[in-house]
């Protein structure tokens, strides 16, 4: 490439080697004007420099001296004008804008190192904030939210089920009869005598009721939904109250006797961890599925002895409870009561069941 200085705009140019010594014009004047036929200076000095003759053998020693530098680009020419009346301007090459030598970047390597400890530093930073963060805090709504259908009314909820969760083949329910449980005993109680409605024939089921001394079973062992009547079913539960203090070792106990192949336990309140010791690895031994549901009282023990047993542990708001009764009602059901027969409820001006 030549580079060479138009004489009349003083714009620096350049153009192919091609045109050395012939006519051009100049990009921005239109101004006509010789390439230059002369080589730069480095290419003069080295053609004119002879070369250095060796006198004696080159020493093997490095020299303290420093490297030469590169020789820096040439400094275009000054081209010179040509008359433009005896020239067709047309037919002239055009040389365009010289443009300026490329940099070469050299990358440092502790730059380059920098760089990498950096965006280290910045990986580890983003890391440690995710792996810490802390979670947002759930409510017993959302994570019943999450495992049920709200909108399914375990009252009101064809498939077979106890209060949401899909009966098994032999199903033991365990229900908090205490004095804690009083203000729920006798949802679940109604909540008992509708599930049986939904069960299969030959799916079984138990429901025992659990406080201080002996637990209260119905029936005495787990049978099938077909076999059990519902009105004397009503009769029994309409003598457990809820009153006294928690006692529920011996429930567990009687529950895990009859093998059953899902264990459900809704609670309240809950018992200490040590009047339980040793029951998780039963349910383990006997691959009894264990689910909790705990009303507005989550509990870390139960909610290890669940998964632990492949089940799942659930919070409902007392507030979820009630309003499922209250929709119930509000649909035309009625309380089952000692006596009543299975024929659907017709009237819509049933009340709660009073607590007793």
């Amino acid at each position: 490439m030549i580079n060479m200085i138009c004489p009349q705009c003083g714009d620096e140019l350049e153009i192919d080697e091609g045109f050395r010594g012939g006519v051009c014009r100049c990009f921005n004047c239109g101004m006509l004007m010789t390439v230059p036929d002369e080589p730069d200076a480095a290419t003069q000095e080295r053609v004119q420099a002879p070369p250095k003759r060796r006198t004696s053998a080159p020493s093997k020693r490095r020299s303290s001296a420093p490297a030469p530098r590169p020789a820096s680009a040439p400094k275009p020419i000054r081209a010179q004008p040509v008359d433009m009346s005896t020239i067709d301007a047309s037919s002239v090459p055009v040389a365009r804008k010289r443009r300026p030598p490329r940099k070469s970047v050299k990358y440092s390597v502790w730059g380059v190192v920098g760089v990498f400890v950096l965006a280290l530093i910045v990986a580890i930073i983003v890391t440690i904030s995710v792996l810490f963060e802390k979670p947002p805090e759930v409510t017993p709504e959302q994570i019943y939210k999450e495992q049920f259908a709200l909108n399914e009314n375990p009252y009101t909820k064809g498939e077979p089920n106890f209060i949401g969760i899909d009966a098994g083949k032999r199903t033991v329910v365990m229900i908090d009869s205490s004095q804690s449980f009083a203000n729920y005993i006798d949802y679940l109680k109604q909540m008992a005598l509708r599930s049986v409605k939904t069960l299969r024939a030959d799916q079984e089921i138990q429901f025992i009721f659990w406080r201080d001394g002996a637990p209260m079973a119905y029936p005495e062992e787990p049978r099938a939904a077909g076999q059990i009547k519902r009105d004397m079913m009503a009769s029994q539960l309409d003598q457990v109250f809820a009153t006294g203090g928690m006692k529920v070792a011996p429930a567990f106990q009687k529950a895990i006797a009859e093998k059953p192949d899902r264990l459900i336990i809704v609670a309240h309140q809950v018992p200490l961890p040590e009047e339980l010791t040793g029951v998780a690895d039963q349910l383990k031994k006997a691959n009894i599925k264990t689910y909790v549901v705990l009303i507005d009282y989550p509990d870390p023990f139960f909610k290890k002895l669940a998964e632990g047993t492949g089940g799942q542990y659930i919070d409902i708001p007392a507030a979820r409870l009630r309003r499922w009764y209250e929709e119930f009602l509000n649909q035309g059901g009625q309380p089952y009561t000692p006596g009543q027969d299975d024929a659907p409820a017709t009237t819509s001006d049933a009340t709660p069941p009073a607590t007793k």
